[in-house]
């Protein structure tokens, strides 16, 4: 007999899986970074490619267990052939939905390296006639069995009840804060400090046309660390637990590490690895700056800083999203509440246990 269970939205089922993805993207090119930092960017680009290279040749078996054991679990899903009870059973298809996201997540890591090998060869690009639908099979069943991932109601309408004393108290937190938009403070401080960065580099005797090149360097640079920087304090500034809030530091501690092996060029290298001092003073001056215009105190800092921090710019930004965090999770508990089966009236409960048994009962 067929049953009806309860789904979440595509929205949210995609949202999640495309946080999965990312997350497994940063973790499976850390080792990429590396290489950029120690070797420098072609050796990084050689070593991805030949990642690339080794994993096209396992493209077909791989993909086919993937496909299969997706159509396995969607099967045992919705197919009641799962044993136990009705908790039991719901368990067994959020752990089922899961592992789906995670399969889906590693093959769009797949094909990232495989797209790498291709734009080196690009003889093998034909791959991708084969390549692109299966993926969007395994893509399609895992926002299928994804959409599992429901928990039971009470522990909804908890959550959703949670969720909206958090955003409050956390918008409590964020009172002071940036009134201008983001992009306008990004772009500012990118510029600002990019200038900052290139008067220090001044005594190197650089060319106009280095200077401007040099510029415009500093300017991606602050820009790409202001981002990160950014982004992971929106986190930050809207997580609930501990292990969000840490883990959320990682690409801005690795971008900076990054930057980093510049000034170390300039003060410890020696031969053509070595930078002038000049210009690694200006790369500490850029490093020094994103981090005080990040984690400036906003609770001591005058009106003018923080509507052009990245730290106001930003807390402007998480207030934004905790606004509609917090309009969904009363939605949501009012869509619960609403949704919930009437209890059955007393007259009625009496007459259903003063009701004799069917015969044969």
């Amino acid at each position: 007999m067929s049953e009806i269970y309860e789904t979440r939205s595509v929205r949210e089922t995609a949202s999640e899986s495309a946080t999965v993805s990312l997350v497994i993207l940063i973790v499976v090119f850390l080792p990429v970074l590396g290489i950029a930092s120690t070797k420098g960017v072609t050796a990084a680009i050689t070593w991805t490619v030949a990642a690339g290279r080794l994993l096209s040749g396992q493209v077909g078996w791989t993909l086919t267990i993937y496909v299969t054991v997706l159509l396995a679990f969607y099967a045992v899903s919705i197919g009641g052939q799962i044993l136990g009870d009705a908790n039991a059973d719901a368990r067994t298809r959020r752990v089922l939905g899961y592992i789906a996201e995670l399969m889906a997540a590693a093959t769009l890591a797949l094909v990232v390296f495989v797209a790498f090998y291709c734009w080196q060869v690009p003889a093998m690009w034909a791959v991708f006639i084969v390549l692109v639908p299966v993926v969007g099979i395994i893509v399609f069943l895992a926002l299928q069995l994804g959409s599992f991932v429901v928990f039971a109601r009470e522990v909804r309408i908890a959550n959703a009840e949670r969720a909206r004393h958090q955003a409050c108290e956390q918008l409590r937190r964020l009172r002071r804060r940036s009134r201008h938009r983001f992009w306008l403070v990004w772009v500012a401080n990118s510029a600002v400090i990019a200038a900052i960065g290139l008067l220090v580099s001044l005594p190197a005797n650089l060319t106009g046309r280095a200077a401007l090149l040099l510029y415009i360097y500093y300017v991606i640079t602050a820009a790409v660390l202001l981002a990160a920087d950014a982004y992971s304090l929106h986190e930050f500034l809207g997580a609930n637990d501990l292990f969000s809030r840490v883990t959320t530091w990682v690409l801005p501690i690795l971008l900076y590490l990054l930057v980093g092996v510049l000034p170390f060029q300039a003060f410890f290298m020696s031969g053509k690895l070595r930078l002038p001092l000049p210009v690694g003073w200006s790369f500490v001056a850029v490093i020094v700056l994103t981090l005080t215009t990040t984690f400036l105190p906003r609770a001591r800092a005058s009106r003018a800083m923080i509507d052009w921090s990245i730290q106001g710019a930003s807390a402007r930004w998480a207030a934004k999203s905790l606004t509609k965090k917090y309009s969904k999770a009363v939605r949501e508990y009012r869509e619960l509440q609403a949704s919930q089966p009437a209890a059955p009236r007393l007259l009625r409960r009496i007459r259903d246990a003063l009701r004799p048994p069917l015969p044969g009962s």
